[in-house]
């Protein structure tokens, strides 16, 4: 796997891309088990491999579709947070269809809504705009405030919707 990771388009292997494909997999193993409370050097060790790989385009969305792939395993809440921040450094309209799916759930919300507030695009603001459609409650609160973050014009109408709704803490978040 980390072999075939580390291939550019081209075919051609850079000496980096294998170095941080077989850094990578390790540190998922170890952030998949990762509770809060415990050593976070794997954390701070993946957060540099990042770093390390900004000035390579194909070797960051490698890292990118790991870390979504990441995000469907059974890893911890905790690791799939840490995932979820360094997607919201890396992130690109790629990420945009594994993390929609999460603003509706309460347990992932917040650090979905974390990492799609950082990719541009008009792709980012359709998927707030259809989860505020169906989200409830704290979590349709907040995507209301990252709509209202990205002055997403398009969500306007849905917004004063919400504004004249029986929903009071949304209707308060909405105006």
């Amino acid at each position: 796997v980390a072999a075939a990771m580390a291939l550019p388009l081209g075919g051609q292997v850079s000496p980096q891309a294998v170095r941080t494909a077989d850094e990578m997999e390790p540190l998922l193993k170890s952030l998949s088990t990762y509770e809060f409370g415990q050593s976070r050097e794997a954390q701070a060790q993946f957060t540099q491999l990042v770093q390390d790989s900004l000035a390579n385009p194909a070797l960051l969305k490698r890292i990118e579709a790991r870390l979504l792939a990441f995000l469907q395993s059974d890893a911890t809440a905790a690791g799939k947070q840490f995932a979820l921040r360094e997607l919201g450094l890396i992130g690109t309209e790629a990420s945009v269809p594994a993390l929609a799916p999460m603003l509706l759930q309460p347990a992932t919300s917040e650090m979905a809504r974390f990492a799609l507030g950082r990719i541009p695009g008009p792709v980012t603001d359709q998927a707030l705009r259809n989860a505020l459609a169906k989200a409830t409650g704290s979590v349709r609160i907040g995507i209301v405030g990252s709509l209202g973050q990205r002055r997403d014009v398009k969500a306007v109408p849905a917004l004063t919707a919400l504004a004249s709704s029986n929903e009071v803490p949304a209707a308060e978040a909405a105006l």
